[in-house]
């Protein structure tokens, strides 16, 4: 059986990172940043390239690239969109499937529609300048001029795209929680997902980041824990990521630094509730 889920894997010497990690844990996708801990870009020979090309069309389904922090989509003429270009283009060339972005902060207050006009327009030069790979939009788990924590305003910029089949949208459940939508228990998930589904739409989703986060509810701080050491618990998640209406969604963890056996424990464990929940 293909598991829904995987991890996301920091680089530390080269992308090759990665391969070994699903290799040794035998998973079938991953996400990661082009970039190494050190913040340096990925510098790639065509031999590497073609390299983790073969390797991924022999062991991988999707592939997640998550762009760096300071990419964004919030000022088309900044270097923050110049660089979310450019990993795109590298991102298309390992045959990554998506790219998951935050969206990032305005510079200046805008109108609720100006921002999602702003946005449409952004997504929609990404979409021109590339062939394949599909944009995931993130929730923010910041306010003020950040876009968007607010799953309304979300559902906003998807009626305004047209429900582009190469646009969909990331729900990270620590940034959800700490923007004020309490999913710490099954009731309060599913009146979150009833919100998600009348907003956004289930075939707009394209990627769940199961996080649980060391903050309290409405804080707008961001600050990730292994799931089940934090604020919203182990069961709240378990019933997120198995709700019923999102089961077909593949899900990431973001974790601290752990051991790699510890990781492989959280995965079995959500596994193993999937093969119940049939």
């Amino acid at each position: 059986m293909k598991s829904r889920f995987g991890l996301h894997i920091r680089l530390h010497e080269s992308l090759f990172d990665a391969t070994a990690k699903i290799e040794r844990l035998q998973h079938t996708f991953f996400q990661t940043v082009l970039m190494l801990q050190t913040r340096k870009f990925l510098n790639l020979t065509q031999e590497q390239i073609e390299q983790f090309i073969q390797f991924r069309r022999k062991h991988c389904t999707e592939l997640f690239v998550h762009g760096a922090y300071w990419s964004n989509v919030t000022n088309i003429d900044g270097r923050g969109f110049y660089s979310l270009r450019k990993e795109i283009e590298l991102a298309e060339q390992l045959e990554f499937t998506h790219i998951v972005i935050h969206p990032g902060s305005f510079s200046q207050d805008k109108t609720r529609a100006d921002r999602i006009n702003y946005i449409a327009h952004a997504v929609q030069l990404l979409l021109d300048s590339s062939s394949h790979i599909i944009i995931v939009l993130e929730n923010s788990p910041h306010k003020d001029k950040s876009f968007s924590s607010d799953i309304t305003e979300f559902g906003d910029l998807f009626k305004k795209i047209g429900n582009h089949p190469r646009v969909k949208m990331c729900v990270d459940t620590a940034h959800a929680y700490v923007a004020g939508y309490d999913i710490s228990t099954e009731k309060k998930v599913d009146e979150f997902v009833k919100l998600l589904l009348a907003c956004v739409g289930q075939h707009n989703i394209g990627l769940l980041h199961c996080n649980d986060t060391k903050k309290p509810c409405g804080s707008f701080l961001d600050e990730h824990a292994v799931p089940g050491y934090g604020n919203i618990g182990m069961a709240a998640l378990y019933h997120f990521v198995h709700h019923p209406a999102l089961k077909s969604i593949p899900v990431i963890f973001e974790l601290p630094t752990i051991d790699e056996s510890l990781e492989r424990d959280l995965i079995e464990q959500f596994t193993d509730m999937e093969i119940l929940k049939k």
